[in-house]
């Protein structure tokens, strides 16, 4: 019996292991953001999946990569740090809001994302910067990122 218990283990991690590597909790940041850069033909809702399954460990990759302003899907980077609430990318956001030759969107998606993850400075930041009311939109779950869900 316990033969059988260890070889049913045994299988069940040579399973899981090459589906927790592919669906992106073993992924590595890099291969993460690659990914995220070949996309081609997923759903506006779906660009940044690669990026939210990896939880935050991706954040300091792409913390570094929004700082440049011609970064391909630079609107949905941003928003997986808001989404994720990843604070170390805080600052590389911080700046995008107060660079005045920002265009104005990612200002906006760059104090959105500081906004999730602290509301304070948030606020602070937007009593400094916005001049009216701006809808924050919804969070998408880990789950729809790893299952695929389009809303």
């Amino acid at each position: 019996m316990k033969i059988r218990l260890l070889l049913f283990a045994i299988a069940m991690l040579v399973l899981l292991v090459p589906f927790i590597i592919a669906t992106g909790v073993l992924r590595s940041p890099d291969a993460a953001l690659a990914e995220f850069y070949a996309q081609r033909d997923a759903a506006e809702d779906q660009l940044a999946d690669p990026l939210i399954v990896t939880g935050c460990r991706s954040a300091n990759v792409v913390a570094r990569e929004i700082a440049n302003p011609g970064m391909r899907y630079r609107r949905y980077a941003i928003g997986y740090l808001g989404n994720r609430r990843c604070r170390a990318a805080e600052p590389a956001l911080v700046k995008i809001v107060e660079n005045p030759r920002e265009e104005a969107f990612f200002r906006a998606d760059a104090l959105e994302a500081i906004t999730r993850m602290n509301p304070q400075r948030g606020r602070r930041l937007a009593a400094t910067y916005v001049l009216d009311d701006q809808s924050i939109s919804l969070d998408r779950s880990y789950w729809q990122a790893l299952r695929g869900v389009h809303e």
